[in-house]
């Protein structure tokens, strides 16, 4: 019996593991974005966002995209938004991309400049 169960936990996936990108705190210009590179592995991953405004009289939206979108939304061009939060003083959102792929997190406090 011992065997088998040997047999079972060595044929049983391997436990997701947990990996910390960004734990520090992101200064933001009123009016301006800040970007931050997320490059996922050919594995299934899952992106997990929380934040916290810290100082400033408005909230930040926190917007997930692939460089591609990026480079279309700087250029004001139609793009796909991954995952969003509304403009807010603190948010989350977790998102599982479909395709490993290099992706943004946006920090946009351009709401900011209109106070």
């Amino acid at each position: 019996m011992t065997a088998l169960w040997l047999a079972m936990l060595l044929a049983a996936p391997t436990p997701p593991r947990s990996v910390t990108l960004f734990d520090d705190a992101v200064k933001v210009g009123p009016s301006k974005i800040r970007t931050l590179d997320v490059d996922l592995p050919v594995e299934p991953a899952r992106i997990v966002c929380n934040y916290e405004v810290v100082s400033g009289g408005s909230g930040v939206r926190v917007v997930l995209l692939k460089q591609e979108d990026l480079a279309r939304w700087l250029r004001g061009e139609a793009h796909d938004v991954e995952a969003s939060t509304p403009y807010a003083r603190e948010g989350a959102f977790t998102h599982k991309p479909a395709d490993p792929d290099h992706y943004q997190l946006v920090l946009d406090n351009r709401l900011e400049g209109r106070s």
